[in-house]
């Protein structure tokens, strides 16, 4: 069995073109902040499949990413996260108490619903500008990873 993952910034496209075909989702971490990543998490759970995030920088983002339970966290500051990691393996409540407040998650424009689509309907213009409509069989559209 091949193995695939997918690379995006839209849980609608990861959906929709890739999800029978690929095991592991790569997503940017606004793309599971909301009410619509959320289900995306809860669905790829149900179904076995691992989900990632990128790319986090920050603490709070990456605390955030553990509590949802991602199989890998990729960021440009690795020593950050890897003393955050020690942290937690050392005494998980005490420093995901540290981090205990989520409002960034809604205060951050970023994060925000609108510019999450934003993206993603940026991204799907791009895909069909560079590789032509989305239509025919998904799985052609996604490469296997070895």
């Amino acid at each position: 069995m091949n193995r695939r993952a997918h690379i995006g910034v839209s849980t609608s496209m990861a959906r929709k073109w890739f999800w029978s075909d690929c095991e592991i989702f790569s997503m940017s971490f606004s793309s599971l902040v909301g009410r619509d990543g959320e289900r995306f998490r809860k669905d790829c759970r149900a179904a076995g499949k691992k989900y990632t995030v990128w790319t986090v920088n920050s603490e709070m983002e990456m605390i955030e990413s553990v509590r949802w339970g991602v199989a890998a966290i990729l960021t440009d500051r690795t020593k950050a996260w890897l003393a955050l990691r020690k942290g937690l393996e050392d005494d998980y409540k005490k420093t995901i108490e540290q981090y205990g407040s989520r409002v960034f998650l809604w205060t951050s424009l970023k994060h925000w619903s609108p510019m999450v689509m934003l993206k993603a309907a940026a991204a799907q213009t791009y895909l069909v500008t560079a590789a032509g409509p989305l239509e025919g069989k998904p799985s052609a559209l996604v490469e296997p990873v070895a």
